[in-house]
């Protein structure tokens, strides 16, 4: 019974074993792996998104996978087989990672990197001017952006000569003309998620060519001239004072060539030019460039000549045209070397000068003289009056006070052989230093030579007086009188900004006058009348009783006299004797120069140039323009800029150009051009001459 039993549980065994062995099932294959697409790293921009796909190979339950996010951003639109990746808008960049887990086995994933930028951006706002002739090498800068960036010129175009490549450097040499070329440049990135771009408006101004200029005609400048100019460089004002010799064939300073300048640096006396690194050019229309070189550096200047006689021009405008931080307005004159002594400059003497002593902020900071002097011929200086005008201080009174008398002055002077001098003038207790620079035995140029912090840094002229002593007759009949200064509010917000005044001035026999016209304030045109009494003094000066603005003045002749206004906008200039009238369209007839003078403010636009009149109401004309920039190493230069008006002439002498300037004519050979343009706050007083 026991072995039986025994035997009995063996086989129960077996038959359970056997059993056991037959109704066992293989479990499934488990997921081999899961694979993301894209499955390399992306790069996208921020406020971007990105679709992911899973898949798992022998996923047999479809469970798919679960999705986590590590770093910035979010997952959205989850679903067991993809996802979308959300870039945050902002912050900083940097990576995220998506992974992907099996949901049926927890050991099998697959992650992608994101790479995440800030947007693309072109960084750069503005570029830096070029000049015709020269090459140019600038590169526009983008930030941003997750992948490469190709720049290209949406709309507008380069001046002529550049081109820009892929990578958004310009380069090439601008051929001109002149002028400023706007375009849109576009970004565009290779982003991951689809491409992304940006734009972005530029502009490049091109001047000109500071030493492309016409040649051919260097006879017309021939001789020994003298020149002054007023301008500003970064620091403050500006004064110029000088003279050269020109051989007629482009070569100066051979002979004689010395410069004065007054500056916020101090005061170089006797500068030598160099005439090696000197010359000049002139083309066909008069117009020239010349380049003058000293120990101090070397200037640049577009020139137009005018009253020519037997080939040779007696007088010119120029401008500083270059990128050394100084800019200016000046005449250059020709030399009569007969007058080249102290005993030639004898008689009686009227003179005026003016400066804007600083760059112009918040203060008007302008100075003008005008007075008159006996010279001895032998140096010494009597009978001196002058009147002085100091930031609407009146000859030191305290304030705008019309003055009875001028203050009383003597000085001396002295003349080289080569026909530079010097002045002084003692008015009471001040002493004022100047060079002169002598035209002729009737005529000089001067500057101040003194430091300008202890005086204003001013330029003028003296002319000898004829016809006087003077009385009431001596200004009978009509002059044209003209002025520049500042108004002092009259710009955008208030600011300080130019003041023009020109017009008819005509004194009765009685001692009334009239004075009719026109004011360019802040480039806006508008008519004044003013009338008063007024009275002469045997010496030429005549004094205004009432009126507004009332005027001061120093004859020179009948009816010519240096000007100021009684005013705090500190108004200069000149009264020329009006003839040829009734005036006509055939009244301005043939070639004229003209050029800026009188240089009230920092921002205005030098220009000289010539203008030719048809005699019946059609003006042509070229002229070279340079006014400050952003930066002073980048000045706004022009040239051979062309221009065409037609005119209409008044009895009276007004002429008047359609969409352009005003005109007084003053003779058949002689103007005054008041700039009235409502864009520029800046305008100019221009004289033009044939």
């Amino acid at each position: 019974m026991k072995v039986s039993s025994v035997c009995l549980l063996l086989v129960l065994v077996a038959l359970l074993g056997g059993c056991s062995t037959a109704m066992k099932l293989d479990p499934p294959n488990p997921p081999t792996g899961v694979t993301l697409t894209p499955s390399s790293a992306q790069a996208i921009d921020f406020r971007q998104s990105i679709s992911l796909s899973a898949s798992i190979a022998n996923d047999t339950s479809n469970k798919g996978v679960a999705w986590a996010l590590n770093g910035a951003g979010s997952l959205s639109e989850e679903t067991p087989t993809s996802v979308i990746y959300n870039a945050p808008a902002s912050g900083n960049a940097g990576t995220a990672t998506v992974t992907a887990t099996s949901a049926a086995d927890s050991t099998k994933s697959a992650s992608v990197t994101i790479n995440v930028m800030p947007p693309l951006t072109v960084t750069t706002t503005s570029l830096p001017a070029g000049t015709q002739g020269t090459v140019y090498n600038q590169a526009v800068e983008t930030s941003g952006g997750a992948g490469a960036v190709t720049l290209t010129v949406s709309s507008g175009s380069l001046s002529t000569g550049l081109s820009m490549d892929s990578s958004g450097r310009i380069t090439g040499t601008p051929t001109g003309p002149s002028g400023t070329s706007s375009f849109t440049v576009k970004a565009t990135d290779s982003s991951s998620a689809g491409a992304q771009s940006a734009l972005q408006n530029l502009s490049i101004m091109i001047n000109a060519s500071a030493t492309s200029c016409g040649s051919g005609h260097e006879s017309f400048l021939n001789g020994q001239y003298a020149f002054s100019m007023q301008g500003f460089d970064t620091n403050g004002a500006v004064t110029l004072g000088g003279m050269f010799d020109a051989d007629g064939a482009g070569h100066i300073a051979r002979a004689v060539g010395v410069e004065d300048v007054n500056s916020s640096i101090g005061v170089q006396t006797n500068v030598s030019i160099n005439s090696a690194s000197s010359s000049y050019s002139v083309g066909g229309d008069n117009r020239g460039c010349m380049t003058i070189a000293t120990s101090a550096g070397t200037s640049m200047y577009r020139f137009a000549l005018g009253v020519i006689s037997s080939g040779v021009a007696s007088k010119g405008r120029f401008i500083e045209f270059d990128n050394t931080g100084t800019l200016g307005s000046g005449v250059l004159e020709k030399q009569d070397p007969s007058a080249f002594s102290t005993s030639q400059l004898n008689g009686a003497y009227a003179f005026g000068a003016d400066t804007t002593s600083t760059r112009i902020t918040s203060a008007r900071n302008r100075f003008a003289m005008v007075g008159a002097f006996a010279a001895s011929g032998s140096g010494s200086i009597s009978n001196g009056e002058l009147d002085a005008n100091e930031n609407g201080d009146i000859n030191k009174s305290g304030g705008l006070n019309y003055p009875m008398s001028g203050l009383p002055f003597t000085g001396s002077y002295s003349v080289s052989s080569n026909g530079r001098g010097t002045m002084i003038f003692m008015v009471g207790s001040q002493t004022v230093n100047m060079s002169l620079y002598v035209i002729s035995a009737s005529k000089m140029l001067f500057i101040s030579v003194d430091l300008q912090s202890s005086d204003p840094p001013f330029v003028g002229s003296a002319l000898k007086q004829s016809g006087g002593p003077f009385s009431i007759s001596s200004v009978s009949g009509p002059s044209v009188l003209y002025v520049s200064g500042l108004c002092g509010s009259c710009g955008p917000g208030s600011t300080i900004a130019s003041d023009l005044i020109a017009g008819i001035f005509t004194v009765s026999n009685s001692g009334s006058y009239s004075f009719n016209g026109d004011e360019s304030k802040a480039g806006a045109i508008s008519s004044f009348n003013y009338t008063a009494a007024v009275s002469v003094a045997p010496n030429g000066r005549v004094t205004a009783l009432g009126g507004g603005r009332p005027p001061l003045l120093y004859l020179v002749s009948p009816s010519r006299a240096f000007a100021m206004l009684v005013d705090g906008g500190v108004y200069a200039g000149f009264a020329e004797n009006q003839t040829g009238g009734p005036f006509t369209n055939h009244s301005a007839t043939g070639a004229y120069v003209f050029g800026s003078i009188t240089v009230t403010h920092q921002n205005i636009t030098h220009e000289s140039g010539i203008a030719d009149f048809d005699g019946v109401g059609s003006v042509t004309g070229t002229s070279d323009t340079a006014l400050v920039s952003s930066t002073s190493s980048n000045p706004i230069l022009k040239s051979d800029q062309t221009f065409t008006y037609t005119y209409l002439v008044s009895p009276n002498g007004r002429l008047t150009l359609m969409n352009g300037p005003l005109i007084y004519i003053i003779s058949p050979t002689k103007q005054v051009v008041l700039n009235a343009d409502p864009s520029d706050m800046y305008a100019r007083i221009e004289p033009v001459e044939q």
